[in-house]
C-alpha cells in the first residue's frame, strides 16, 4: 500500500512539474553535448568540432564582436577602457580582461537553442520565438561581459567571484526566465494573419 503512494506521488510530481524537469533534462544534456562536440579549454586559442574540425577563426571572430561591443557599452561608464589586440579590454592601472571564446555567449545560445528544441509548443511559434530569445541570450552576454569590464577596474578582487558564479548562473537564470515566458505566455498564443476590412 505504501509503494502505490509513493508511486502515485512521483507519478503526480513528474506530471506537475514535467515542462521544468523538461528544461533541466535539455539544459544539462545540451550541455553534454557540447562537451562531447566541441574540444578546446575555456581559455584555449584552438577550438575544434568533433576533434577535427577547427572552429578558431569563427569564435575569434565572434569574441571580438562581442568585445567591441562590450567596449561601446564600457566607455558609456568609464571613458579609461581602451580596446586592444580585438578583444582585449584595458583598463586604467594595467588590468584587462580578455573576451575569449567561452565569453562570446555561442554556448549559452546554443543551451537556448536545444532547450526551445524540446519545449512543448508550436512549432510555428517557436520559429520566432527562437531568433528572439537568441538575439536576447547575446545581449545577456553584453550586459555580462560589460559588467565585468567594469566591475575590473572597480573592485578587481571580486572579478573571478562574479565571472564564476554570479554572473554564469545569473545568464542561466535569464535563459530560465525566457523559457518561463515562453512556457506561461507564449508557446500556444495564436498569431491572427487574417486581415481586418
Amino acid at each position: 500500500m505504501t509503494n502505490d503512494i509513493v508511486k502515485q506521488k512521483i507519478k503526480n510530481f513528474i506530471t506537475y512539474n514535467k515542462g521544468v524537469l523538461l528544461f533541466f533534462a535539455a539544459m544539462f544534456g545540451a550541455n553534454i553535448v557540447w562537451k562531447l562536440l566541441i574540444s578546446g579549454g575555456e581559455e584555449a586559442n584552438a577550438i575544434f568540432l568533433l576533434g577535427r574540425y577547427d572552429l578558431s577563426h569563427i569564435f575569434d571572430s565572434i569574441s571580438e564582436q562581442v568585445a567591441g561591443i562590450t567596449y561601446f557599452f564600457t566607455r558609456l561608464f568609464d571613458s579609461s577602457v581602451m580596446l586592444t589586440k580585438g578583444n582585449v579590454l584595458g583598463i586604467s592601472g594595467g588590468k584587462a580582461v580578455q573576451v575569449v571564446w567561452s565569453c562570446s555567449g555561442i554556448k549559452q545560445m546554443f543551451v537556448f537553442l536545444v532547450i526551445m528544441i524540446f519545449a512543448s509548443g508550436s512549432w510555428k511559434n517557436k520559429l520566432w520565438f527562437i531568433p528572439i530569445g537568441l538575439i536576447a541570450c547575446y545581449f545577456i552576454n553584453i550586459f555580462r561581459t560589460t559588467a565585468l569590464t567594469l566591475l575590473i577596474n572597480h573592485n578587481y578582487e571580486l572579478f573571478q567571484f562574479m565571472h564564476h558564479y554570479i554572473l554564469k548562473y545569473l545568464y542561466y537564470a535569464l535563459i530560465f526566465l525566457l523559457w518561463v515566458v515562453w512556457e506561461e505566455c507564449l508557446k500556444n498564443i495564436k498569431l491572427n494573419n487574417k486581415k481586418n476590412v
